[in-house]
């Protein structure tokens, strides 16, 4: 009954909509006007969990409806408000971005006689459902949303619409060539770029995207995005506070998420160690962080400082301990907690290097730290705790983070005290009581990673601490006759990433190792690699765990020609257009047909990974 309730509004608008494509009539619309109206503000947004066969059917009825209305019926607008809604639902958003595909039909409302409050409408909506967007080749709609983008930003004086048609454009052009080439087609570059010059200072929702845009349509230009980058970073830290104190997570998700992609480029990280002022930015970020209260963007602010430490920038080394500090109060909250605890390792692991520890030391609290693996005594919670994805990586960082820590005299002794391989042996209380006798979905249960990543950590942790303690050379010995952290390893070997893969194959040379579970290991690779080839297969298949390219390089971002190929290339298509209307293709020389075949040849081999 209760099931009933919670979906009857878009169980009724399913009805209506099939009803209104077979007889449409002003009662049908009536009624879905209604329902619509309805699912619009609702405030539970688990009615959105795509997972559901009844939000399924309903992401479809609501696509071919749409498809099937035009800009000036009042429905569609209603439809508008329905996706809003729908996108603060996270997983909801990225269904309907790349399961369900709105954004085409989105692009036809985007009409020159639209009203601005209709643009500004779809505009807030279309870049919710283009960020992240992975586009590999010139679809449909692409052209025409984007000759309208870019008429917008040059022609129409209302900022907003201008930075929210600057956001979309960054969105379909970041990473996907196939954008960057049609945006390429449809523009005169150097205009545009003189726009974006001209008003990327006029405030700060403007100048965000504007760096965005011109780092990616100058990325072949050394001497041009050397300045721009050094733009985009003094943007970053004005912007970043601006979105902290407004509490705008969409904002900071696209800043922090670009900061940290051009940063894993070696010549862009080359100019972005030559900002003058990271001292002085990072220590106002520090200041608005300690009067921000919302997880969410603190969360996104502890991977924005992980960055800049990852950088190894050397003003900050002295902000090391406040950084710390500040990581250190947000450990015991949930949504933070894993961004947190990277970012104390890395400091950790950057205070060693740098030989500056004494001070990050004593921020360094280990029963503070252990907040995260006090639960009550219930073993159902234990159970739901263990096998919640987000508390696996909770407990993942802090294996790790505890690696790092017991490498440093000082902090293994406090590690030791606070930290017992009976807390261990509780964290491991599963594997450690699995019977093999047991009826489970072996190894289904354990294919998730980060579920084989907390195990392979708490291992690599019991092996160092078994280097210099009976009781924990005690527990190591008895994990590894175990067969289950045989199959562990395995599993980990074929489907963990590199630092997963090493630290594995480093375990064999520990103290306590044995000969003969390098053997036993061997022989679970044998048992479970024709289950991962199938599960590998089935996910292909399905797109289920396909895990974007998210490492950054130039190519993704680069345009496909310099701007002085790109203009030769449009003055040989004119001359050859012209020579077509005229009858004259003969007089094309052999020169010049071999220049175009050399772009077709650069454009066929050009690597987009």
């Amino acid at each position: 009954m209760v099931i009933m309730e919670k979906y009857q509004y878009m169980r009724a608008f399913i009805s209506a909509a099939s009803e209104y494509a077979k007889h449409p009539s002003e009662t049908t619309i009536s009624a879905i006007q209604r329902n619509l109206g309805v699912i619009s503000v609702s405030l539970d947004l688990s009615i959105f969990d795509p997972t559901t066969s009844i939000a399924a059917e309903f992401y479809v009825s609501l696509h071919e409806l749409m498809n099937s209305l035009g800009s000036r019926t009042t429905l569609i607008w209603s439809t508008v408000d329905v996706l809003q809604n729908a996108c603060r639902n996270t997983n909801a958003r990225q269904a309907l971005i790349h399961t369900y595909k709105f954004a085409p039909i989105l692009a036809r409302l985007l009409e020159a006689n639209l009203t601005s409050e209709k643009r500004i409408r779809v505009l807030k909506l279309l870049q919710e459902l283009t960020y992240g967007v992975k586009i590999s080749w010139q679809e449909a709609h692409l052209p025409y949303l984007i000759s309208i983008l870019t008429q917008w930003v040059m022609q129409v004086k209302e900022e907003e619409i201008v930075a929210l048609s600057l956001g979309v454009l960054v969105n379909l052009c970041y990473k996907n060539l196939a954008a960057v080439y049609t945006l390429m087609r449809t523009i005169d570059t150097k205009t545009f770029i003189r726009t974006l010059l001209k008003i990327q200072i006029n405030n700060v929702s403007t100048s965000v995207p504007c760096c965005k845009l011109l780092i990616i349509l100058e990325h072949t230009n050394t001497n041009i995005s050397e300045k721009h980058i050094l733009d985009f970073a003094a943007v970053t830290f004005t912007s970043l506070i601006s979105a902290l104190q407004k509490k705008d997570v969409l904002l900071l998700r696209h800043i922090i998420d670009f900061f940290d992609d051009v940063g894993q480029n070696e010549h862009s990280r080359t100019i972005l160690l030559t900002y003058a002022n990271y001292s002085k930015d990072v220590e106002r970020l520090l200041a608005t962080l300690e009067s921000n209260s919302d997880p969410d963007c603190v969360a996104l602010l502890m991977e924005f400082l992980l960055s800049l430490v990852k950088l190894k920038v050397i003003a900050l080394i002295p902000l090391y301990p406040v950084c710390v500090k500040s990581a250190m109060t947000w450990v015991p909250v949930e949504q933070v907690c894993s961004k947190a605890l990277a970012l104390i390792r890395i400091i950790v692991i950057e205070s060693r290097r740098t030989r500056v520890s004494t001070e990050v030391l004593t921020e360094l609290d280990p029963s503070v730290l252990m907040l995260i693996t006090s639960t009550e005594d219930d073993e159902t919670q234990e159970k739901n705790e263990l096998h919640n994805i987000e508390a696996q990586g909770r407990l993942a960082e802090l294996m790790q983070l505890f690696q790092e820590m017991v490498k440093i005299s000082g902090l293994r002794s406090k590690v030791l005290k606070t930290f017992s391989e009976q807390a261990m042996r509780k964290l491991l209380k599963p594997i450690l009581e699995y019977e093999e006798t047991t009826n489970r979905d072996w190894p289904g249960n354990l294919i998730q990673n980060s579920t084989t990543n907390l195990y392979i950590h708490a291992l690599v942790l019991t092996a160092d601490l078994a280097a210099n303690n009976s009781n924990w050379l005690t527990l190591y010995s008895e994990l590894l006759r175990k067969k289950q952290i045989q199959m562990i390893m395995a599993l980990a070997l074929f489907t963990g990433d590199g630092e997963i893969k090493q630290k594995v194959l480093q375990l064999t040379s520990s103290v306590g190792f044995p000969q003969e579970c390098v053997a036993a290991v061997a022989q679970c690779m044998r048992q479970l690699e024709p289950l991962v080839l199938v599960q590998s297969n089935a996910n292909t298949v399905t797109g289920i765990g396909i895990k974007p390219n998210i490492n950054y390089n130039g190519n993704e971002m680069a345009p496909l020609f310099s701007f002085g190929q790109e203009e030769r290339l449009n003055t040989f298509i004119s001359k050859l257009e012209t020579a077509i209307e005229s009858n004259q293709i003969g007089d094309i020389t052999t020169s010049a047909v071999m220049e175009l075949y050399e772009y077709k040849v650069k454009f066929a081999f050009f690597p987009v990974s």
